[in-house]
């Protein structure tokens, strides 16, 4: 996908939300998209107030982390969770939380 091609569907992304509520992205963005890509989707989302959930990972999943626009909902598995905190995680609740108020 050409950047020219997804600055057209971010406009029109801006008019589909219109008819939601939530709005859900998940997996891998296609080649050629910005890492940045899903960022650009969630400020739109939030500029419309529009829930957003994201199941993503690697690059993505730490830009969106340590960038300004937030979704309402991240939902990393336990191999994402380590790879964005830089440590093995495991099945500990009290480790995960650990990850996150450091």
């Amino acid at each position: 996908i050409s950047l020219q091609e997804g600055n057209q569907f971010l406009k029109h992304f801006e008019q589909l939300i219109q008819q939601a509520s939530v709005v859900s992205f998940s997996g891998s963005l296609p080649l050629g998209l910005p890492k940045n890509f899903y960022a650009e989707m969630i400020k739109i989302c939030n500029s419309k107030n529009k829930d957003v959930l994201l199941d993503c990972s690697g690059e993505g999943l730490k830009r969106i982390l340590n960038g300004s626009e937030k979704p309402l909902l991240i939902k990393p598995n336990i191999e994402e969770l380590s790879s964005v905190l830089g440590r093995k995680i495991m099945n500990d609740l009290a480790a995960i939380k650990a990850g996150f108020l450091r």
